[in-house]
């Protein structure tokens, strides 16, 4: 699916940038308001690691049928459609009245968010084959602005607004709506229609024939699992220790701020394949030096240990960038991206559910943080197996 003439390439980057926008600010709000949230509505521990495991599980399941779908619909109508989805959501999980809206509002607006975070790199290919790397830095810096964002300022809002955890979301909710304006533009704009594709050229089953497939997946999963707890946990990790909630809220947007200076320097980097692996190395520790640190100093040393997280989050740009350059066309990017998202948000799911299980078990940190720090020892393997250049197509079959 090709744009019309008409389809400018600065319309596209615009329709990227605000995509991207788009898929943190809902996600990473959940972290920083879930302290809130649990006195509100009575939520316990258990329950709130539920609620910040649908991302990735919805995450999963949704990128399963969105290749198909996309095939049927066109990319480009997709995406408009997932920002409806996501939007209504959104309204539903800031508005209703009770824990069943938060649970459904935020499961309707992550299948949304899925559908985007899905399509996203094969986009980048399919418009930007020359600009790859270029591209999909410029998208997961505009993902790691919206979650520092999020992160940061959801607090703030809500004391600006003098309303209640509320408020920030349907402020974020709003950007959704702005992200659909652009591609309205882009789907009016297509030169071909939905009946002009009935299939992928890439099928998603064939993928699980792939070891590539499969590493990308679990690189992913790995990553995801420390990424979630981040955003998800750290925050309460860091009030139980004495932090105040202000200053919680200002040390969570840390490692999605430093995660935009990752965004912007990771792509670029492995445009030399050489250094994946030490990268990916480099990061691991990181994140090893960020949990051991708040595991032995969460206070005096706040400000060191989440700056060495921000900075492990670069295994985000890591991977998106290594789907994007695996394949060699759009569809196969696209069922590359699905595959990778379906089985490794299931691996990444579990860690905020086993993080707050373990902690209601001992109720101390202190085993959930050693939890994660085992969990680095798989996304160390595996990297040694990307740092590889392979592409799908040479691994399966195509149609």
């Amino acid at each position: 699916m090709h744009a019309s003439r008409g389809t400018s390439k600065a319309l596209l980057l615009s329709a990227v940038v605000v995509l991207a926008l788009n898929l943190r600010l809902s996600v990473n709000a959940l972290g920083t308001l879930l302290p809130e949230i649990r006195v509100d509505l009575h939520v316990s521990a258990g329950a709130a690691g539920l609620l910040l495991a649908l991302p990735p599980l919805v995450f999963a399941f949704a990128g399963i049928v969105t290749p198909m779908v996309a095939a049927r619909v066109g990319n480009h109508r997709l995406v408009v459609m997932a920002l409806l989805i996501s939007g209504a959501g959104q309204i539903l999980r800031a508005l209703g009245p009770g824990v069943i809206s938060l649970f459904l509002g935020t499961l309707i607006a992550l299948v949304g968010l899925a559908i985007g975070n899905v399509l996203m790199p094969g986009l980048i290919r399919q418009h930007f084959p020359q600009q790859i790397t270029t591209i999909t830095s410029v998208y997961v810096t505009m993902l790691s602005l919206g979650a520092t964002v999020s992160s940061g300022l959801s607090i703030p809002v809500e004391h600006a607004l003098h309303g209640t955890w509320r408020a920030p979301l349907l402020v974020w909710a709003a950007i959704a709506v702005i992200a659909l304006l652009p591609w309205l533009a882009v789907a009016f704009g297509s030169r071909r229609t939905a009946r002009s594709r009935r299939h992928s050229s890439v099928p998603l089953r064939a993928l699980i024939r792939s070891p590539l497939a499969w590493a990308m997946a679990i690189m992913f999963g790995v990553q995801s699992a420390h990424i979630y707890v981040v955003i998800g946990w750290l925050g309460q990790v860091l009030l139980d220790a004495g932090v105040g909630e202000v200053k919680m809220g200002a040390l969570l947007s840390m490692a999605p701020a430093i995660g935009i200076a990752m965004s912007l320097a990771v792509p670029v980097l492995l445009r030399r394949q050489r250094l994946a692996l030490p990268l990916i190395l480099l990061l691991s520790a990181c994140y090893l030096v960020g949990y051991l640190g708040l595991m032995l100093a969460p206070v005096s040393g706040a400000w060191v240990w989440m700056f060495f997280m921000g900075v492990g989050g670069g295994t985000f740009p890591v991977v998106l960038t290594l789907v994007a350059l695996r394949a060699f066309t759009a569809d196969g990017v696209i069922a590359l991206s699905a595959f990778t998202q379906c089985v490794g948000y299931l691996i990444g799911a579990l860690a905020p559910v086993a993080f707050g299980l373990v902690h209601d078990v001992g109720h101390s940190w202190t085993p959930s943080l050693i939890l994660m720090m085992v969990l680095l020892l798989p996304m160390a393997a595996v990297g040694s197996r990307l740092a590889r250049p392979r592409y799908l197509e040479d691994e399966i079959p195509t149609v």
